[in-house]
């Protein structure tokens, strides 16, 4: 499945600090897929977060992004692959 949201990923752009390291982008961030999106692309936001220029070309754990995104939403990891796993399998 693809799954491409421009409104989301400008909303990702426009945070004003890295949800990896923390620091301030006052020049706005790159949204990061914590799943690459070369396994197909999914825009949505469990899989999707704000980070600095430094930290997106750092290519940090997978695994501690997704730790962070669950956090973010309320959610535990193990529900975020789920559904992503769930959404790739489905053919459009």
């Amino acid at each position: 499945m693809r799954i491409v949201d421009d409104a989301l990923l400008a909303e990702f752009r426009a945070a004003w600090r890295c949800e990896v390291c923390g620091k301030p982008t006052p020049s706005g961030c790159d949204p990061m897929h914590c799943f690459s999106r070369g396994a197909g692309r999914l825009d949505i936001r469990q899989n999707l977060l704000a980070g600095c220029r430094s930290c997106h070309q750092a290519n940090p754990d997978g695994r501690k992004l997704l730790a962070i995104v669950a956090k973010r939403e309320g959610t535990t990891v193990e529900a975020i692959k789920a559904l992503v796993y769930r959404l790739r399998r489905t053919r459009r």
